[in-house]
């Protein structure tokens, strides 16, 4: 009998046991989790504002005449010499750039036309898809009476100078005057045209 009492017992306790768990288990089962499927409700983020750069427009370039140098063979026509550079601002201007384009222009006031050369050649190094640079490369080979190389350099700027007038018109200018320096009348009459369209 007492047997049967503690099994009765027992019994009760499994019964109180269970419907206590079943009673803090179910609200918990009834709560909702997040499901794992739904997306979340997208951010709107605005663009920022463009910002408008206006450049102002550069001035047009000093061009000195000069005859062509001695050694030539029989022309006597004379040839454009665009100014010594800076004529036209770099861009962007990076201080580097800047600086020895300085020091380029401070050596040919110099005389000293292959240091101003050497310069250049450094800039270009840092920034080498500068129009200016090449430009001013090409008149710096002109006075140093290298005319292919000159004509050469121009060609560069003109791969990179784009759609800018000024910069097109001096690059087939020098072009114009390398070529009539090395008696290629033909090909200084074709670079001129294409110097008149800009």
């Amino acid at each position: 009998m007492f047997e049967s009492l503690v099994k009765q017992m027992q019994n009760q306790h499994h019964l109180l046991l269970l419907s206590f768990l079943i009673l803090f288990l179910l609200p918990a089962c009834a709560t909702s989790w997040p499901d794992p499927y739904e997306k979340p409700e997208p951010v709107v983020v605005s663009a920022p504002e463009p910002v408008i750069v206006v450049e102002p427009t550069p001035e047009p370039p000093v061009v000195e005449t000069m005859a062509l140098p001695d050694n030539s063979v029989g022309s006597t026509r004379p040839i454009e010499v665009p100014a010594p550079p800076p004529v036209i601002e770099a861009e962007p201007e990076i201080p580097a750039v800047v600086a020895l384009r300085g020091q380029a222009q401070s050596s040919l006031n110099a005389g000293e036309p292959a240091m101003a050369a050497a310069s250049i050649e450094r800039a270009l190094r840092i920034q080498a898809k500068n129009p200016v640079l090449w430009l001013d490369l090409a008149e710096i080979r002109f006075a140093q009476q290298e005319f292919t190389q000159a004509e050469n350099t121009a060609k560069k700027a003109l791969a990179y100078a784009g759609n800018k007038r000024d910069m097109n018109k001096k690059a087939w200018t020098i072009i114009a005057n390398s070529r009539y320096a090395r008696n290629d009348k033909d090909g200084g009459l074709r670079a001129e045209a294409e110097a008149a369209r800009f």
